[in-house]
Order: structure tokens, then sequence, then C-alpha cells
């Protein structure tokens, strides 16, 4: 009688522990947000040389696409960006198509305002860098970027 009251209380103890330790580690992933909006600055490398530095903006949970075209109307890059907003960290699925280069992809996970180079193929990279758009470092950064006419700002 006495090991069937062991076993019974070993039995509970192992059932209350693996319940607990369930609780412990299966934190709910954090919601993901959409239309959250966002900003991209990208410079794409094709053999160490830049082919494009697109900066575009858009929401999470909404495709951004781009196509640069070359005077001659053939396509010279198409970009397709899937961004997603999960707490603090910004996903971004990344679809690339060159001349030379065709269905490069990659999925990457970065913090608000962080810069990571992604290296696509052995001769294409491309460095990223994703913001919230109403945010204090979207703020700085605009205030700091170069003018697009190429003329001093008066300040």
């Amino acid at each position: 009688m006495r090991w069937l009251r062991l076993t019974m209380v070993g039995l509970l103890l192992g059932v209350a522990g693996a319940a607990a330790a369930a609780a412990v580690w299966s934190k709910p992933a954090p919601k993901l947000e959409d239309d959250v909006p966002l900003y991209f600055s990208l410079e794409v490398r094709e053999r160490g040389h830049v082919v494009a530095r697109p900066q575009l903006v858009g929401s999470s949970g909404h495709d951004l696409r781009a196509l640069l075209r070359q005077r001659d109307g053939t396509p010279r890059m198409s970009l397709l960006l899937q961004p997603t907003v999960s707490g603090q960290r910004l996903g971004l699925d990344l679809q690339l198509d060159l001349p030379d280069e065709h269905n490069l992809d990659k999925t990457v996970d970065l913090h608000h305002a962080e810069e990571t180079s992604l290296k696509l193929s052995r001769d294409v990279e491309v460095k990223v860098l994703a913001m919230r758009v109403r945010s204090p470092e979207f703020e700085a950064y605009i205030a700091h970027a170069p003018s697009i006419t190429g003329k001093a700002d008066p300040d």
C-alpha cells in the first residue's frame, strides 16, 4: 500500500512540475501589429558596386514594391518587402531580382532603427535600415539626412 501512495505522489509531483514548467516557458509571442508606418533605407550591391539605394515608406502587414528600370525600359531591379511588427521587433521578408541574379530572398528580424547587411548570394549584398516612422530615431535621422536637391540647408 505504501508503494502505491509513493507512486501516486510521484506522479502528481511530476504532472505539477510539468505544468509549472510549461507555464514558465510557454510565454505567448507578441501580437503582430498591422498598419504601423515604417521607413526602409536599402543599399543593394552587386559584385561590390552599388546598383541601387531605394528608400521606401510603407506599413506593416502590407507589401512594398519597387521597380527600377534602365533608360531603355528593361528592369534594373525588382524589390518586394513584406514587413511585420511584433513589439519592438521588425520582421522583413525581402525578395530581389537583378538582371544577372533572380529570385534572391532573405528573411530578417531587426530591432527598431537597426541596420544590418544581408548576403543574398555570392555576388549580391543588401544593407537594410528599418525603423518606425513616428519615433525620435526617425525624426533625428531625417533631420540629419542630406538634402535631396544637393543644396546646403539654410540653417
